[in-house]
């Protein structure tokens, strides 16, 4: 995802700030991605949360649906997903640093199963659908 104005989010274990996507930009009224940064998105129980940065739409979801607003954040109890780009381009090298992650993923989550799928896996399904 490109950044296109403000910034990333910082390391947090609570949601105090958003990067949000173009289609948000255009939904809440924003003039422009430059404009969006420093403004504040209600949440419920009267908290406002800032928008630190913008980013480019991307597709979440088949190709054929369109792109929806969406709203970046850090929280902790939301956690679900965890990305890793692998340094090496060698197929072979893989499986020892998929261990190395699956023993890092016990210790911190022993009740939770470690399941893993490569990226370009998962495009291929979309494509193919």
């Amino acid at each position: 995802m490109k950044l296109l104005a403000g910034r990333n989010l910082q390391p947090s274990d609570t949601v105090k700030e958003y990067v949000i996507n173009e289609t948000a930009v255009r939904q809440f009224g924003f003039a422009s991605p430059q404009a969006a940064i420093g403004q504040f998105l209600h949440e419920d129980e009267g908290v406002t949360v800032p928008i630190v940065g913008v980013v480019n739409d991307f597709h979440t979801a088949s190709f054929t649906e369109k792109v929806e607003p969406l709203a970046f954040m850090t929280d902790r109890q939301s956690l679900s997903t965890l990305n890793i780009k692998l340094s090496s381009r060698n197929p072979s090298e893989w499986q020892s640093t998929l261990k190395a992650v699956e023993a890092q993923w016990q210790q911190f989550y022993p009740t939770e199963p470690f399941k893993y799928t490569f990226y370009d896996d998962t495009l291929r399904e979309v494509y193919e659908q």
